[in-house]
């Protein structure tokens, strides 16, 4: 998984854009938006996804969800080859974008760039912010693409935030507004924007190292300032969660289904900013940024807002400064109750003997290609697939059948067809893994159970929110970059639905076998 932007990437300039092509167009994305771009890794599929997620790789330690452009672009799919590419980007978290081929990095003029009114497309025209028009080159034509559009409408759920065309752009204004902004000229700056308590602001992007989806379980500091969440690992780091709603004034949320955490360091000092919601990355002039009016700058409690810009009619962004935002997190104060609560821990570690450790075990398991994980307390016991299963007429197509297990009926569901995923033929290494659900004693089939694992909370981390489905089931992941191993761990709790629950008890009470 090298990475090869270095085969194409020059340093970062104004007016600069990345091309590439996907079936018989070419397109181009704003090079700042371009984290990286890499070859193909190996892929994980995730199940309940929307279909143009092709799975999640590992990306240095990261789980990087890749989404095939072929799909949202309405293409039939097409084997990875040796010019396939992945464009690594930051859309409020970050994803991979697979393409056909990388061109190069192009210098782009204001007058380069045209409306699509004139073109016809079967691309949606918000897609679609830009045309860029070159005389020179074998290319003459390139689309811009407004990814964060793009993925708005193909994960809403995981990007509801993400601007609709009456709001502009991601990195490219619509309209005339795009001539402007590609001329960018030398004086203008990059916000990565969020929400807190339904007001957006920005922050500098130099000063954000990386963003990330808040974790499910955070660990509590006690007697630490209300504004800090708790600590969470980050790479073998453990680091403060501070609300910003509490440092600014707001009352807690209620809802962190969206939350992202800004991870930004000073010095030695990293810390997680948990927001609402991120939305995209802006480029704007610095000129547009109007201070505070001096009255109210002059109170303590919005010193660390710089300023506001106005991006369109009724869009204002508060663009925070970051050394007083820090400076009034008293990261000395986090610091010292962050010390306090190691030491508690390591005094524990010393004089209990049989403290309860925080690894959790899970069963693993195989369905296809990839492995799966459900917590050890959650498996009943493990069986061989019977030969023969009594079939139940009128049930749903995932129930296999029923055996009975020491005199009682078990119902057998098919897992792979549960997940969405093709049925196989039976074999000598499937199992039945037997759960309870709603009281109800019930067998899954899967094509293999290879271990029991023990796993530290480091190396569990939240999965990759793409679906509503995919996130209740499948809401974390271990990610074993050591071994180059990512076990995609499965909520028992959101296995099947409330009908799919009511069905089994009509299985349970309506179908006798013989003993």
């Amino acid at each position: 998984m090298s990475t090869v932007l270095s085969e194409i990437a020059t340093p970062t300039a104004v007016g600069q854009m990345v091309t590439f092509t996907v079936g018989r167009e070419a397109y181009a994305v704003d090079v700042a938006q371009v984290q990286e771009i890499i070859r193909v890794p190996r892929l994980i599929e995730v199940p309940l996804a929307p279909p143009s997620l092709l799975g999640l790789a590992n990306l240095r330690g990261q789980v990087l969800p890749l989404v095939s452009l072929r799909h949202l672009l309405g293409l039939d799919a097409r084997e990875v080859d040796d010019t396939t590419r992945a464009l690594v980007l930051n859309v409020g978290q970050l994803m991979g974008f697979i393409v056909d081929h990388v061109l190069s990095v192009i210098e782009v003029r204001p007058e380069d760039i045209t409306s699509v009114d004139h073109m016809r497309t079967e691309i949606r025209r918000d897609w679609i912010p830009g045309v860029i028009q070159r005389p020179d080159g074998e290319v003459h034509l390139f689309l811009v693409l407004d990814f964060l559009q793009m993925i708005a409408h193909e994960f809403q759920t995981a990007f509801g935030n993400a601007p609709t065309s009456h709001e502009g752009g991601s990195s490219i204004q619509r309209g005339q507004d795009q001539r402007q902004e590609i001329e960018r000229a030398g004086d203008e700056v990059e916000l990565v924007s969020f929400d807190i308590a339904g007001q957006e602001y920005a922050m500098v992007i130099d000063h954000v190292r990386e963003i990330m989806q808040m974790p499910d379980r955070v660990m509590q500091i006690p007697h630490a300032p209300p504004r800090v969440l708790g600590i969470v690992p980050l790479r073998r780091q453990l680091i403060p969660l501070i609300s910003l709603r509490e440092t600014l004034g707001f009352p807690p949320a209620t809802d962190h289904m969206r939350a992202r955490v800004m991870v930004i360091s000073r010095g030695g000092d990293t810390v997680g900013l948990v927001t609402d919601s991120v939305r995209e990355v802006l480029r704007v002039e610095r000129s547009a940024i109007q201070p505070m009016p001096r009255l109210i700058a002059q109170r303590q409690e919005v010193a660390e807002i710089r300023g506001f810009c106005r991006l369109a009619e009724e869009r204002l962004v508060g663009v925070m400064d970051t050394e007083r935002l820090l400076d009034r997190l008293a990261l000395e104060e986090v610091k010292t109750a962050m010390d306090a609560w190691d030491e508690n821990q390591r005094q524990d570690e010393r004089t209990d003997g049989d403290r309860v450790d925080d690894d959790e075990q899970f069963v693993v398991f195989r369905l296809g290609g990839e492995e799966y994980g459900v917590p050890i307390d959650s498996v009943q016991e493990i069986v061989r697939v019977p030969d023969r299963l009594t079939r139940v007429p009128h049930a749903p197509d995932y129930v296999e059948g029923v055996i009975n297990l020491r005199g009682n009926v078990l119902p057998v569901l098919d897992f792979r067809r549960l997940l969405g995923l093709e049925p196989v033929a039976q074999s000598e290494r499937q199992r039945v893994m037997v759960f309870v659900m709603a009281g109800l004693t019930t067998g899954f089939i899967v094509d293999a159970v290879s271990e029991v694992l023990k796993l530290s909370p480091t190396l569990i981390e939240p999965a990759p929110y793409l679906s509503a489905a995919q996130h209740a089931l499948l809401g974390r992941v271990a990610n074993l970059s050591d071994a180059r191993r990512m076990i995609q761990l499965i909520n028992v709790d959101h296995l099947m639905t409330h009908d799919q629950i009511e069905d089994l008890k009509q299985l349970h009470a309506g179908t006798t076998i013989d003993a």
